[in-house]
């Protein structure tokens, strides 16, 4: 059940990139580099959030 819950979550990140994607007028400028970085970025923060154990 758990695994099925990240899933969905995934696939949500995923569908919004992709209409992002679609949305854009220029799909080449589109740096891809920098659109991993963030979600990296994002991914580590939530992690350490919830991870975090408060006093």
């Amino acid at each position: 059940m758990r695994i099925l819950c990240r899933m969905y979550g995934a696939l949500g990140i995923i569908t919004i990139l992709f209409i992002a994607f679609l949305l854009s007028r220029d799909r080449n400028a589109i740096n891809i580099r920098t659109v991993l970085g963030a979600l990296a970025l994002q991914i580590l923060l939530g992690c350490i959030v919830l991870k975090w154990e408060t006093v």
